[in-house]
């Protein structure tokens, strides 16, 4: 599920992604990778950037029907379907991952929290969207 803000912004306010990731077994959060994988708490992507850039991470959560482009309308939105397509080099982190162990530590269930901010770090920041997103890795 996301939601979106009824605040008007364009792409020249620097909108940008702040993103927690969890395993939920054990509430470890998954290091930042490229900006855009894990937990990127002070990220440097452009929300706008990463539509564009990233376009199998992000789109592939967007529903039916609502274009994966700038600006995203206001409104809640559910993607029950939706999927995201992990890199092999984003599973690299920390020595890697063999997926095909059935016994690997990064095989569970995973939360993610990722939000559209404006201003982000500044006294006057402010959050004009997020997605939840809830997730099994298994074994390939």
């Amino acid at each position: 599920m996301f939601t979106v803000a009824g605040v008007a912004a364009t792409a020249g306010d620097g909108l940008m992604v702040r993103k927690v990731t969890t395993r939920t077994a054990d509430n470890y959060q998954v290091p930042c990778f490229n900006g855009i994988s894990g937990t990127c708490n002070k990220s440097t992507v452009n929300f706008c950037y990463a539509l564009v850039t990233y376009p199998d991470a992000v789109c592939s959560i967007f529903p039916p029907g609502v274009a994966c482009s700038f600006p995203v309308e206001a409104g809640t939105y559910h993607a029950p379907d939706a999927f995201v397509t992990f890199e092999a080099d984003w599973l690299a982190i920390n020595g890697g991952a063999n997926l095909s162990d059935l016994n690997s530590p990064l095989i569970g269930d995973y939360t993610s929290r990722t939000e559209i901010v404006s201003s982000l770090g500044a006294p006057n920041e402010l959050v004009l969207g997020c997605i939840d997103i809830s997730f099994t890795l298994v074994a390939a």
